[in-house]
């Protein structure tokens, strides 16, 4: 009986993530965000979906938000953070999930004020909103081999990459090959064009070992400002 009783204690203590309390407008409701899942082991909790309530007398469900395949979260990290992504005034939601050796992956729900509701789920990867310059940094590395940044700046319907910064190794190439890296800026047509490729020496420094393509003093300009 008492191994039934400290059995169905551990089980009830299983880890799960908590709700996280916001309000959409300065000065508004509280919401709430829940999440729909279950612990997967004692560090990750699987989450399936997110309910979003209205709290009051009653509270009011206004959303369900349903993830096309399940995410996994920290069970005891902050897992949901509320910010203004897109810089219209309204909170958005962003649900870090379990990420590796470059850092946290995340679902970004824009807030849509016309319908009180948020969006569909954006895949971003350590999203950090910059207000001075009205851009979300998002970004990616893997020690000084391979990385990826990008300043994404909204536009009604969609985000927009403004520069994307990449380097890599080709896998296919073999753990010797050169480590390439691509600036992409976008034109004022809106296009993404290349403004330089470098090769680099494969070390912390990584001097360039040669120009591949774009004019090398504006390629060594932007890499000083990195």
């Amino acid at each position: 009986m008492l191994f039934a009783l400290i059995a169905a204690t551990v089980i009830s203590t299983s880890p799960v993530q908590t709700s996280f309390n916001f309000a959409v407008h300065p000065g508004s409701a509280t919401w709430t965000v829940e999440p729909v899942g279950a612990a997967e082991d004692e560090a990750h909790f699987e989450l399936t979906a997110l309910r979003i309530i209205e709290r009051g007398s009653p509270d009011r469900l206004i959303q369900e938000i349903k993830l096309k395949s399940p995410e996994v979260l920290y069970s005891n990290n902050g897992w949901v953070e509320a910010e203004d992504f897109d810089f219209d005034g309204w909170r958005d939601l962003y649900v870090t999930t379990v990420g590796g050796s470059g850092g946290l992956p995340g679902l970004l729900m824009r807030f849509d004020p016309k319908t009180g509701r948020f969006l569909e789920p954006f895949r971003m990867h350590n999203a950090a909103p910059d207000f001075p310059k009205r851009v979300v940094h998002t970004g990616w590395r893997n020690g000084y081999c391979c990385s990826w940044e990008e300043d994404v700046r909204f536009i009604p319907g969609q985000f927009e990459p403004l520069t994307l910064r990449r380097m890599e190794r080709s896998r296919a190439d073999g753990p010797d090959a050169p480590i390439i890296e691509t600036l992409t800026e976008r034109s004022a047509k809106g296009k993404m064009k290349v403004v330089c490729r470098m090769e680099l020496e494969d070390s912390v420094e990584q001097p360039v070992l040669r120009m591949i393509e774009g004019d090398p003093k504006r390629c060594l300009h932007l890499r000083e400002e990195k």
